[in-house]
């Protein structure tokens, strides 16, 4: 018998019924999370080690269940306890303390696993039945038109687009050469994160952030007293109809996978409508594989399913399609050191 025939007969067998039984447990641990966070079970960790009566008791939690709660976390990873019943926060469990790193996750679960978002994610087959937003069968509104998510969402949600922003900027500045342009609209911009790190690293340029008018109110507030408020002007409108003229670079960032391809086809038309010959526009995507979709990429491609007017995470083939009905060309495909990609444009 060989080395290689013993090392193979050693190995513990994996049944497919195991496997299977991992990924329908998922759920339950991704509400452990959801739990943990809202609960602040993790910024209880923000001193370090603690037990469970004293989270408990700082949290006002109840022991016995708190301590399930935290076990159920220690099997995927995210705690750790010692001998002495001490519990802390692994690496993996540090991406969601508060107030320790200008990066910490919190906001995402939040946001990706907010009620709204999870009672659509239960209403799934609905969809796949319809092809139809679970969303507004569950709420009767669409998802950005959804009272209590304008009521307690929309917060979250800046703080979610913000950390995305944080996490991709570095890598975005280091693949484009934002410095040969003059003048950077930044489309459907949000409260402006990406747009400000652009400027602050080409002193040179101007820029002008362009959103709805409520977002533009909200973003005024970050802008307009920073180091760069007097070279970004905020422009209220909508990506529907009217864009700002003058650019000598166009961006949209993590946009276009919220519409669906009609939409997708009218924003890039409008944009290419104000652009010059000598413009160019960038397009800010997580763009797949062309063999499919990793679990994450699949998870927020049925969360535009479920909650979205036919949004859907397209790899690069199914983007340039609607790029060139859009009346543009695709120049450059630039995979940055984070999961996006910069797709380059210019009118054809």
């Amino acid at each position: 018998m060989t080395n290689a025939t013993k090392s193979e007969q050693s190995m513990p067998t994996i049944f497919p019924q195991a496997v299977v039984m991992q990924i329908v447990s998922g759920l339950g641990f991704s509400l452990a999370v959801k739990t943990a966070v809202e609960l602040g079970v993790f910024s209880a960790f923000n001193n370090g080690k603690i037990t469970v009566s004293a989270m408990a008791e700082s949290l006002s939690l109840n022991a016995p269940a708190l301590s399930r709660l935290l076990k159920a976390l220690q099997s995927i990873s995210l705690v750790t306890q010692d001998e002495e019943g001490n519990y802390e926060v692994t690496e993996y469990g540090a991406t969601l303390l508060t107030g320790k790193s200008p990066r910490s996750l919190e906001p995402l679960v939040k946001y990706l696993l907010h009620e709204t978002v999870v009672q659509s994610m239960v209403e799934m087959k609905y969809s796949i039945q319809t092809g139809k937003p679970a969303f507004e069968k569950v709420f009767g509104e669409q998802w950005y038109g959804n009272h209590e998510m304008k009521d307690n969402y929309l917060q979250t949600m800046d703080k979610a687009m913000e950390i995305y922003s944080r996490m991709s900027l570095p890598a975005l500045l280091a693949s484009y050469p934002f410095g040969q342009y003059d003048v950077i609209v930044d489309v459907a911009g949000g409260l402006g994160q990406l747009i400000s790190g652009v400027l602050q690293s080409v002193p040179e340029a101007k820029g002008i952030l362009f959103d709805l008018p409520e977002t533009i109110e909200r973003a005024s507030a970050n802008i307009g007293g920073s180091e760069i408020g007097e070279r970004c002007t905020l422009v209220p409108g909508s990506m529907f109809e009217q864009i700002p003229s003058g650019g000598s670079l166009y961006m949209i960032s993590k946009v276009l996978n919220d519409w669906d391809d009609e939409h997708v086809v009218s924003i890039l038309a409008n944009i290419r409508k104000v652009m010059t010959r000598e413009a160019k526009l960038i397009i800010i995507e997580n763009l797949p594989a062309k063999e499919g979709l990793s679990p994450e990429e699949a998870f927020r491609d049925l969360l535009f399913l479920v909650c979205s007017e036919g949004g859907s995470v397209r790899n690069l083939a199914e983007l340039g399609k609607l790029v060139d009905q859009a009346g543009l060309d695709i120049l450059a495909v630039k995979q940055t050191p984070s999961k996006f990609s910069i797709i380059e444009c210019a009118v054809r």
